[in-house]
């Protein structure tokens, strides 16, 4: 276990991954969409004819930010960009809610990479204020509750100068607060122009990428994400 130093609150160690969630008590320990991800970030199975994939997130990331430094992947997922960071940063941290997704990265895991894990939630991050050079938000932004805490916690989170990448296909469900908004592209546009959560920011980079996950060999999905990659000032 591990304590907090500040409120003395116990937290787990599980396969060598701390478990830093208030609610570990309640873990999830199954994820029907781990084998897709896994599938996706890190199967060799090329895609059928007619289908083809859009440019890698990471790569679009590193053209604006070729040296991105001290990294954390908020919604990490099974690890896939986290390790194709690795290479190019300082340090990535990678950090899920779900248990097994972390388990799926960790088993991918090769000597040499900098990078670690954690099972947190992004919405409430057990990490450092303005102590990270770079912030990854992919296909997350509009998977949480509280899109605007998100977007106020990778604020906090980055250092001045430092990066947020949001890559999103605006999937959000009925419960968000933003599921009704009419462009909800040109409204995180705004949020992070105008500081609403925070943080202003410079944006830097804006593009568009299809994102194609295989269900099995004759269904596939496809997201067309929206990729913003904005500076804090």
């Amino acid at each position: 276990m591990l304590a907090c130093a500040g409120c003395n609150a116990l937290f787990p160690v599980e396969d060598s991954v701390a478990v830093i969630r208030k609610d570990w008590l309640h873990e999830v320990t199954e994820d029907p969409q781990v084998q897709t991800y896994v599938s996706h970030d890190y199967g060799d199975e090329p895609l059928p004819d007619g289908i083809r994939e859009g440019r890698p997130v990471v790569e679009l990331m590193l053209e604006c930010a070729p040296a991105p430094g001290r990294v954390v992947d908020m919604g990490c997922g099974v690890g896939g960009d986290v390790y194709r960071l690795a290479p190019h940063a300082e340090f990535v941290l990678g950090i899920d809610v779900s248990p097994p997704r972390i388990k799926a990265a960790l088993e991918r895991r090769h000597e040499g990479a900098a990078c670690d894990f954690l099972v947190a939630d992004a919405v409430d991050p057990p990490l450092g204020a303005e102590e990270w050079d770079t912030v990854l938000l992919r296909s997350i932004y509009d998977q949480v509750r509280a899109p605007g805490i998100l977007l106020g916690q990778a604020g906090a989170l980055l250092k001045s100068g430092g990066w947020l990448v949001v890559a999103t296909p605006y999937q959000f469900s009925e419960r968000s607060p933003l599921a009704d908004v009419e462009d909800p592209a040109a409204d995180l546009r705004w949020r992070l122009v105008n500081g609403v959560h925070g943080t202003h920011f410079e944006l830097v980079g804006q593009h568009e990428s299809l994102w194609v996950l295989r269900d099995n060999p004759r269904r596939f999905f496809g997201y067309l994400l929206d990729i913003v990659i904005a500076r804090k000032l």
